[in-house]
């Protein structure tokens, strides 16, 4: 990964972000405490590191080679994964398998722990301290978006966590969003066939349109809203898929006519498409320290 294929900004009311393997994400940072996630295979160059982030990520401390050009350190993991910053007298504290420390700047030297960090990559062999219990996930989206983001062509699926309310604008697609219990989304441009996967069954879910605009509305807090074209968008819920489409004066959910009127999706689904499993999937692949569970990032 080259280039980054995913631009957010995270603003100082965001829970804990994920980034998928896959994903070269640019995130910039807000005043405060982020807590981001760094899946096995993803990137991450998190710009203007102003707070005293944690940066959760996969394997064991030793497994990762630390080195810095000036105050910019860079991480190197076992399976590509890299996360890049700016370090500062605030601490960015680093989350592994085995425990955790804190990168800052000290005088004229940067220290990963108790290691300086040099341009030379080295292992991290520093002494690690007991990782610390991170927030639990909100179980509602907040009213206003807390996550900024552009896809590009080429983004790999992304997982929409709970607690997030992110506002994705959709470069040509396609794209897939995994949207987890208490998660929401604004789809703005949609121009891609995209897949949308929700953890509800269609019945539980609510939909309805402002002209072409499709709003769902989900059991546990989930809104998913984005402009329905022509080209077809995938819905897929527990008990199966739909396609969601301009056809002629009509949008159509599947063979459901979608009013301005709230109402179930009743269409006919494919049952050989569904969400069940798929964040599961993604949890017991997830490294969630501090003795948390799966059931605190996907409901």
């Amino acid at each position: 990964m080259k280039s980054p294929n995913n631009f957010g900004i995270l603003t100082s009311e965001a829970p804990i972000y994920i980034v998928s393997g896959g994903t070269f994400a640019r995130l910039v940072d807000a005043p405060g405490s982020q807590v981001i996630e760094v899946r096995p295979g993803a990137a991450l160059d998190l710009v203007a590191a102003d707070g005293a982030n944690i940066l959760v990520l996969p394997g064991e401390a030793a497994a990762f080679s630390i080195e810095r050009d000036v105050a910019t350190v860079t991480l190197t993991g076992p399976e590509g994964e890299t996360a890049t910053f700016t370090a500062r007298s605030t601490a960015q504290t680093l989350v592994f398998e085995d425990g955790a420390l804190d990168v800052r700047i000290e005088g004229n030297a940067v220290r990963a722990g108790s290691q300086t960090v040099t341009e030379q990559p080295a292992a991290l062999l520093s002494p690690l301290d007991t990782p610390p219990i991170l927030p639990g996930q909100p179980a509602m989206p907040p009213a206003e978006p807390n996550f900024f983001a552009v896809l590009v062509e080429g983004t790999p699926a992304q997982l929409i966590t709970g607690g997030i309310f992110a506002r994705i604008v959709d470069a040509n697609g396609p794209h897939t969003l995994h949207l987890a219990n208490g998660a929401a989304l604004t789809l703005d441009g949609a121009t891609g066939s995209n897949t949308i996967t929700l953890q509800a069954e269609a019945a539980d879910v609510e939909i309805s349109r402002d002209v072409a605009t499709v709003l769902l509305e989900g059991p546990d807090g989930e809104e998913v809203s984005f402009t329905a074209r022509t080209t077809p968008q995938t819905l897929v819920f527990l008990d199966g898929a739909l396609d969601l489409l301009i056809q002629g004066d009509a949008v159509l959910a599947g063979d459901q006519a979608v009013s301005e009127s709230p109402s179930p999706v009743t269409a006919t689904l494919d049952p050989d498409q569904t969400s069940d499993g798929v964040l599961f999937e993604i949890a017991s692949a997830a490294f969630l320290p501090g003795g948390a569970s799966g059931d605190m990032l996907f409901g």
